[in-house]
Protein backbone atom coordinates (compact mmCIF):
# COMPACT_ATOMS: atom_id res chain seq x y z
CA UNK A 1 0.00 0.00 0.00
CA UNK A 2 1.42 3.40 -1.00
CA UNK A 3 1.88 5.76 1.92
CA UNK A 4 -1.43 8.26 1.00
CA UNK A 5 -1.87 11.64 2.78
CA UNK A 6 -5.26 10.26 3.99
CA UNK A 7 -4.18 6.89 5.26
CA UNK A 8 -4.84 5.83 9.00
CA UNK A 9 -2.37 3.50 11.14
CA UNK A 10 -4.79 1.30 13.09
CA UNK A 11 -3.80 -0.90 15.64
CA UNK A 12 -6.34 -2.76 17.73
CA UNK A 13 -6.07 -5.94 20.02
CA UNK A 14 -8.68 -7.83 22.34
CA UNK A 15 -8.67 -9.66 25.29
CA UNK A 16 -10.86 -11.53 26.99
CA UNK A 17 -10.44 -12.54 30.75
CA UNK A 18 -12.98 -13.29 33.53
CA UNK A 19 -15.91 -13.82 31.15
CA UNK A 20 -15.36 -10.17 29.77
CA UNK A 21 -14.11 -9.02 26.53
CA UNK A 22 -12.15 -6.02 26.14
CA UNK A 23 -11.28 -4.59 22.87
CA UNK A 24 -8.65 -1.66 22.23
CA UNK A 25 -7.46 0.46 19.44
CA UNK A 26 -4.89 3.30 18.59
CA UNK A 27 -5.33 5.49 15.34
CA UNK A 28 -2.70 7.60 14.05
CA UNK A 29 -3.30 10.15 11.80
CA UNK A 30 -2.45 13.35 10.14
CA UNK A 31 0.03 13.55 13.14
CA UNK A 32 -3.05 12.86 15.46
CA UNK A 33 -2.90 10.21 17.95
CA UNK A 34 -6.11 8.49 19.48
CA UNK A 35 -6.90 5.60 21.16
CA UNK A 36 -9.75 3.91 22.72
CA UNK A 37 -11.45 0.91 24.26
CA UNK A 38 -14.43 -0.91 25.94
CA UNK A 39 -15.48 -4.28 27.73
CA UNK A 40 -18.51 -6.33 26.38
CA UNK A 41 -19.80 -8.46 29.34
CA UNK A 42 -23.12 -9.84 28.07
CA UNK A 43 -22.11 -12.69 25.97
CA UNK A 44 -23.98 -15.58 25.64
CA UNK A 45 -22.62 -18.79 27.45
CA UNK A 46 -22.67 -20.22 23.84
CA UNK A 47 -20.30 -17.42 23.06
CA UNK A 48 -17.49 -18.14 25.44
CA UNK A 49 -15.56 -20.71 24.16
CA UNK A 50 -14.33 -18.35 21.45
CA UNK A 51 -14.59 -15.06 23.67
CA UNK A 52 -11.04 -14.52 22.36
CA UNK A 53 -11.70 -14.28 18.91
CA UNK A 54 -14.82 -12.01 19.83
CA UNK A 55 -13.08 -9.20 21.48
CA UNK A 56 -10.62 -9.46 18.43
CA UNK A 57 -13.00 -8.83 16.38
CA UNK A 58 -14.69 -5.79 18.46
CA UNK A 59 -11.72 -3.97 18.52
CA UNK A 60 -11.55 -4.06 14.77
CA UNK A 61 -15.01 -2.50 14.40
CA UNK A 62 -14.51 -0.64 17.39
CA UNK A 63 -11.23 1.06 15.76
CA UNK A 64 -12.40 1.16 12.20
CA UNK A 65 -16.08 2.79 13.23
CA UNK A 66 -13.47 5.87 13.85
CA UNK A 67 -12.52 5.77 10.60
CA UNK A 68 -14.60 7.65 7.29
CA UNK A 69 -15.53 5.75 4.37
CA UNK A 70 -13.11 5.45 1.83
CA UNK A 71 -10.03 6.33 3.43
CA UNK A 72 -7.02 3.79 3.52
CA UNK A 73 -6.04 1.87 6.30
CA UNK A 74 -2.82 0.14 7.92
CA UNK A 75 -4.81 -2.56 10.33
CA UNK A 76 -2.15 -4.25 12.80
CA UNK A 77 -3.56 -7.47 14.49
CA UNK A 78 -1.47 -9.48 16.92
CA UNK A 79 -3.83 -12.47 16.21
CA UNK A 80 -3.25 -14.37 12.89
CA UNK A 81 -6.30 -16.39 13.26
CA UNK A 82 -8.69 -13.29 13.27
CA UNK A 83 -6.05 -11.99 10.18
CA UNK A 84 -7.04 -14.78 8.21
CA UNK A 85 -10.47 -14.76 8.85
CA UNK A 86 -10.54 -10.97 7.52
CA UNK A 87 -8.68 -11.47 4.68
CA UNK A 88 -10.61 -14.81 3.27
CA UNK A 89 -13.69 -13.36 4.47
CA UNK A 90 -14.70 -16.49 6.24
CA UNK A 91 -14.43 -18.39 9.93
CA UNK A 92 -13.51 -21.45 10.04
CA UNK A 93 -15.69 -24.88 10.59
CA UNK A 94 -19.13 -25.42 9.55
CA UNK A 95 -21.37 -22.57 10.04
CA UNK A 96 -24.08 -24.81 12.23
CA UNK A 97 -20.69 -24.82 15.01
CA UNK A 98 -19.84 -20.93 14.97
CA UNK A 99 -21.54 -19.24 17.81
CA UNK A 100 -23.92 -16.29 17.10
CA UNK A 101 -21.60 -13.58 18.75
CA UNK A 102 -18.61 -14.65 16.90
CA UNK A 103 -21.02 -14.36 13.39
CA UNK A 104 -21.99 -11.26 14.44
CA UNK A 105 -18.69 -9.60 15.47
CA UNK A 106 -17.05 -10.91 12.49
CA UNK A 107 -19.79 -9.57 10.40
CA UNK A 108 -19.29 -6.03 12.19
CA UNK A 109 -15.59 -6.05 11.78
CA UNK A 110 -15.80 -7.18 7.48
CA UNK A 111 -18.73 -3.99 6.98
CA UNK A 112 -16.11 -1.63 8.44
CA UNK A 113 -13.49 -3.13 6.25
CA UNK A 114 -15.79 -3.02 3.57
CA UNK A 115 -16.31 0.89 4.10
CA UNK A 116 -12.78 1.83 3.48
CA UNK A 117 -10.65 2.71 0.51
CA UNK A 118 -8.43 0.16 0.83
CA UNK A 119 -7.23 -1.74 4.37
CA UNK A 120 -3.68 -3.78 4.62
CA UNK A 121 -3.93 -5.88 7.40
CA UNK A 122 -0.48 -6.98 9.00
CA UNK A 123 0.59 -9.21 12.16
CA UNK A 124 2.81 -7.51 14.27
CA UNK A 125 4.00 -8.54 18.10
CA UNK A 126 3.35 -6.82 21.06
CA UNK A 127 6.26 -7.73 22.68
CA UNK A 128 8.19 -6.08 19.57
CA UNK A 129 6.17 -2.83 18.16
CA UNK A 130 4.93 -0.26 21.24
CA UNK A 131 1.92 0.70 19.75
CA UNK A 132 0.63 -2.66 20.11
CA UNK A 133 1.57 -2.74 23.59
CA UNK A 134 -0.45 -0.30 24.17
CA UNK A 135 -3.35 -1.47 22.91
CA UNK A 136 -2.31 -4.88 24.66
CA UNK A 137 -2.36 -3.00 27.84
CA UNK A 138 -5.74 -1.26 27.19
CA UNK A 139 -7.63 -4.22 26.42
CA UNK A 140 -6.27 -5.78 28.81
CA UNK A 141 -7.86 -3.17 31.24
CA UNK A 142 -10.97 -3.14 29.42
CA UNK A 143 -11.54 -6.90 29.85
CA UNK A 144 -11.34 -6.33 33.85
CA UNK A 145 -7.72 -5.89 34.95
CA UNK A 146 -7.95 -4.56 38.24
CA UNK A 147 -5.90 -1.23 38.13
CA UNK A 148 -3.06 -2.47 40.39
CA UNK A 149 -3.18 -5.44 38.20
CA UNK A 150 -3.06 -2.72 34.90
CA UNK A 151 -0.18 -0.75 37.12
CA UNK A 152 1.76 -3.66 36.98
CA UNK A 153 1.37 -4.68 33.59
CA UNK A 154 2.28 -1.23 32.92
CA UNK A 155 5.46 -0.75 34.73
CA UNK A 156 6.98 -4.48 33.06
CA UNK A 157 6.27 -3.35 30.25
CA UNK A 158 8.63 0.05 30.51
Amino acid sequence: MKKSPDLHDVWADGSWRNDTAGAAWKIVHAGESTTGSMAVTKLHKDDKPRGSDIAELVAVRGALANIPAGADVHLRLDAQPIIDMLVSRKIPGKDKDVPAGLKAAFSGAVAEIEKLGSCQITKVSDKTNADMQEVNRLARTASGKTSREAASLLRRDL
